[in-house]
């Protein structure tokens, strides 16, 4: 990845703390959707409904 302002690389590494919270954390979407339960369709619409709303904030931020 590259940074706005730079054509420079940079390498980003998760710390040992990162790392453990990471694997910590690898259940909680399926947990999510499984107390919800919602189906799959209306996953997939609210999916994108969110990405329709985070593009239009981003829109208007710029």
């Amino acid at each position: 990845m590259k940074t706005k302002n730079s054509n420079r690389p940079y390498l980003l590494r998760y710390a040992q703390q990162g790392k453990r919270l990471k694997e910590k954390a690898t259940g909680i979407p399926g947990c999510n959707v499984a107390a919800s339960g919602p189906d799959a369709a209306n996953l997939n619409r609210l999916q994108a409904e969110i990405v329709a709303l985070l593009e239009a904030l981003n829109k208007s931020a710029a």
